[in-house]
């Protein structure tokens, strides 16, 4: 990893692409009249893509009060997309080593990390009473569109994020 400076026009990048990734969301999931869930993670992607090359402690400190950000705006309760952003923005770097050795083994993280990013708030919703599901519901009409759109996502925006951050 050749470790770069911290860009300063990532957040406000990063803000706008929390914002497209709401109404990206809104937009799928009205397309096919709410049967299923297109849960856009735009946001993850360019975090995997900044966690290549960015310092660790900013990029960290940036997806907490990017999580800040999402608990206000989604939820209204501030702590759970501060916390699972963060912590999946912490694991990046953890399993740094494994996560960039080619494309396909960051495909393979992102279909991981955003299953576990959405098990993970799922879980954690229930648990606090937030959310009632059943996992038939969550699994396929909600975690396959969401890895679908991501996957799709992901190759899309390959050639500009990888020329970005490399």
């Amino acid at each position: 990893m050749k470790e770069r400076e911290f860009p300063l026009y990532l957040a406000p990048v990063l803000f706008l692409l929390m914002l497209v990734d709401t109404h990206l969301t809104a937009f799928l999931s009205n397309l096919s009249n709410f049967h299923y869930i297109w849960n856009v993670h735009l946001v993850l992607i360019v975090f995997l893509w900044a966690a290549y090359s960015l310092p660790k402690m900013p990029t960290i400190a940036l997806s907490f009060v990017l999580g800040l950000f999402y608990d206000c705006y989604y939820l209204g309760i501030i702590g759970i997309y501060t916390v699972c952003l963060t912590v999946m923005v912490w694991l990046l770097y953890v399993f740094h080593g494994v996560i960039y050795q080619n494309l396909y083994t960051m495909f393979f993280a992102l279909v991981i990390f955003v299953t576990g990013y959405e098990v993970i708030l799922l879980v954690t919703q229930i648990l606090f009473k937030l959310s009632a599901t059943t996992s038939v519901f969550f699994i396929s009409r909600y975690l396959a569109p969401t890895l679908l759109v991501n996957i799709i996502l992901f190759a899309i925006t390959l050639i500009p994020l990888k020329r970005l951050f490399k």
